[in-house]
């Protein structure tokens, strides 16, 4: 029988906070950051790998998640237009949270 590995969880307080996300280029690997209180313009996120991200209260103007893996991540407090949010790749639970800005209703 094969040994699986499994990763180690990462904690809150192993993660960083980032104050300027506009430092990335977004053709980079975004890793155990907490991004919070921003507002984030004119990014092409093609070809970003996201792991283990907080994101808290961003506002996303005018950019593109086609193919941007979210499910390792936390979103809380998101703001989009709908077609910046089509393509992205979100768990279940991100998807109930992102449904408010798809003002969708569900029972």
């Amino acid at each position: 029988m094969a040994k699986i590995k499994i990763q180690q969880p990462k904690f809150i307080d192993e993660l960083e906070e980032e104050s300027r996300i506009d430092e990335y280029d977004f053709d980079d690997k975004i890793a155990d950051k907490v991004i919070e209180n921003q507002a984030i313009r004119y990014k092409d996120g093609r070809g970003t790998t996201l792991d283990s991200c907080i994101f808290r209260n961003i506002i996303f103007q005018e950019c593109t998640f086609k193919n941007i893996d979210f499910t390792t991540c936390e979103i809380n407090g998101l703001n989009a237009e709908i077609p910046d949010l089509e393509g992205a790749v979100v768990t279940t639970m991100q998807a109930l949270d992102l449904a408010q800005i798809l003002r969708l209703v569900i029972k």
